[in-house]
């Protein structure tokens, strides 16, 4: 009797997706101890959300990085309104609560790395913490794709402001 053996059994609940990806985590080294106190996934669905957070994926994955590189390439602090429009804008977030929980999610997440400043309408607005982050997130060879876009946004918005919707 292997207690790790005992230990998949009951966790896979008689699904064989469960112990395939177990299996998979086996070979690649994920686990090199087999006793009963390994620290696998309580059910299928908690396997699942912990690919998916091991690939770094989903909604509030997704929305750090455009947030990120939004604030690197603005050149004065955003209100948390105005960076809702220019995602939702972007069509990188819903034009709805979700969208506006998302954004207010991602800056929490993100708090270590701002700050916040009044932008010019006196809003409070956030900002990158310090110069030094702001250039390393738009000269790193990881984020070129998104600070390319999010430059391309801001010249497509600038030549055409009367597209950007009210921030309510």
């Amino acid at each position: 009797v292997n207690p790790f053996i005992e230990l998949v059994a009951k966790r896979a609940d008689g699904l064989p997706l469960y112990v395939k990806y177990v299996i998979g985590d086996v070979l690649s080294g994920r686990y090199t101890e087999f006793h009963g106190n390994v620290d696998l996934p309580e059910t299928l669905h908690a396997y699942h959300e912990q690919l998916i957070d091991g690939l770094g994926i989903g909604d509030l994955k997704a929305v750090l990085t455009h947030l990120a590189a939004t604030l690197a390439v603005a050149l004065e602090p955003l209100a948390d309104g105005e960076i809702v429009v220019f995602l939702t804008l972007r069509k990188l977030i819903p034009d709805d609560d979700t969208g506006r929980q998302l954004v207010a999610k991602g800056l929490a997440a993100m708090a270590p790395m701002l700050r916040r400043a009044p932008d010019p309408e006196g809003e409070e607005g956030f900002t990158l913490f310090h110069l030094s982050l702001r250039e390393h997130i738009l000269t790193t060879p990881t984020m070129a794709a998104n600070v390319s876009t999010a430059k391309q946004a801001f010249a497509e918005a600038a030549l055409e402001p009367e597209k950007e919707p009210s921030v309510t």
